[in-house]
């Protein structure tokens, strides 16, 4: 996306992140850059947005229901882009699944 006023945006992102093994956790963040945009699975890339949250799966795969919200402000004109930063804690495999971002310029 470009911004074309502010350069002021909000991301706000709903997910249903898990772990495939029942105790472990995740972690989850907004992540944001220009330039081309990190592929599925890829490395993180792009500067952290907002605060990490994390949770644990009770169940292995049991999602758990998540918000993550930021505002950041990038230059008005310059290409941008939003992504999700998805990680393991303490062992396992994260994934996420029912997405929903809403990024708008303020």
């Amino acid at each position: 996306m470009t911004g074309l006023k502010s350069g002021i945006f909000r991301v706000i992102a709903t997910l249903m992140p898990s772990n495939n093994t029942a105790g472990d956790g995740f972690a989850a963040q907004i992540r944001v850059g220009t330039g081309v945009a990190p592929a599925q699975g890829a490395a993180l890339a792009g500067s952290p947005g907002g605060e990490q949250l994390s949770g644990t799966s009770p169940a292995a795969n049991q999602p758990l229901p998540l918000t993550l919200i930021d505002i950041f402000s990038n230059n008005v004109g310059t290409v941008l882009w939003v992504d999700l930063g998805v990680n393991a804690l303490t062992g396992g495999t994260a994934t996420f699944a029912n997405v929903q971002i809403l990024v708008e310029e303020l």
